[in-house]
């Protein structure tokens, strides 16, 4: 009898020194655990005396339909206006809205901001990544859309893609340049001049 209750007693000390082991381990309540890693951390600086301008006038809201020329003259009655340089402007900026991106004087900035014409002035902005982590996934062949839209590997397959064009002699892409068509009145070539059509194309392609 004398010997069950030792190798009783001897039993429940190891059970409750392991769990006194096991609880050193454990988080504590009210406690989040430590990620692996700190996430990647992202930051913005205002980069310096430069502002991004958008105009408002829907005349001259440009893209691939309007010539530069026309978004040129229209930023340059605005700099006219308040007397900016010349010289000033970093870029013009055509492909989706009409605007600028140049480096002014903050009263420049506040003065364009009361404009009627003018739709935006933010101040640009660099952005930077930080140390930090992220969880690798393991590698597929198969992409993404492709097994999602269940179309395998898109052999034989045709694709009409509706937007800005596209680089017909682009060497990762296979344009059928006599079914392609542009809708822009006043125009026949479907070649890309403003480059969205293409990049979604290379990315259907891939």
């Amino acid at each position: 009898m004398n010997t069950r209750f030792a190798a009783c007693l001897l039993t429940a000390c190891m059970l409750i020194s392991a769990g006194c082991r096991k609880s050193d381990q454990t988080v504590k309540a009210g406690q989040v655990a430590a990620p692996a890693c700190d996430p990647v951390q992202l930051f913005s600086t205002p980069a310096d005396s430069t502002y991004i301008v958008m105009l408002r006038s829907a005349e001259n809201q440009s893209g691939s339909v309007q010539e530069l020329g026309r978004t040129t003259s229209a930023v340059n009655t605005i700099l006219s206006r308040y007397a900016i340089r010349n010289n000033q402007p970093v870029d013009i900026l055509n492909s989706i809205h009409a605007g600028f991106i140049a480096r002014l004087t903050r009263n420049q900035a506040l003065a364009l901001k009361q404009d009627q014409d003018v739709e935006l002035v933010e101040q640009d902005r660099v952005i930077t990544l930080e140390k930090g982590c992220f969880e690798l996934v393991s590698p597929s062949s198969v992409q993404w859309g492709a097994k999602r839209t269940g179309i395998a590997d898109g052999s034989g397959k045709r694709v009409w893609i509706i937007d800005t064009g596209v680089d017909t002699d682009h060497p990762d892409l296979d344009v059928d340049t006599v079914l392609s068509k542009c809708f822009i009145t006043g125009q026949t070539s479907v070649e890309d001049n403003n480059g969205h059509g293409t990049h979604v194309a290379g990315i259907i392609g891939a």
